[in-house]
């Protein structure tokens, strides 16, 4: 499941203004059987968890110029690395590269495989507390 921020919280009903109360609403999810939890945060990256680990994923900088497929090129690296059984942390970092690069570029351009490959070093992934 990909929410963003905002869907997350109307999701939930309340202001998620915390990595801890983002984790806490994924956590939520993941109880009621979502197995994997990528909360999207824009520039400012995504907490992507499952029921063994959470990650704070923050992108590399890029000059925006189009958000247009970011998400989208987010869930398709997610569906890539489950199939493959990427483990959690390199789902993370290739999901954010994605997002980033997509971001990056002009109108509905998206991000290529090579692309993803030679920018996920340069995301940054933290664990939090579950």
């Amino acid at each position: 499941m990909k929410p963003n921020l905002y869907e997350l919280e109307r999701l939930t009903g309340r202001k998620l203004d915390t990595d801890e109360a983002i984790v806490k609403a994924g956590r939520q999810l993941l109880e009621r059987g979502v197995s994997l939890v990528v909360i999207s945060m824009g520039g400012d990256g995504a907490i992507v968890m499952n029921s063994e680990a959470a990650y704070r994923v923050r992108p590399f900088a890029i000059q925006p110029l189009s958000t247009v497929g970011a998400g989208d090129s987010m869930v398709a690296v997610m569906a890539y690395c489950l199939l493959e059984n990427r483990p959690l942390e390199e789902l993370a970092r290739w999901s954010v590269a994605a997002g980033t690069v997509t971001a990056s570029k002009a109108g509905t351009q998206v991000c290529t495989y090579e692309e993803i490959i030679s920018h996920a070093g340069q995301v940054s992934i933290a664990p939090l507390s579950m």
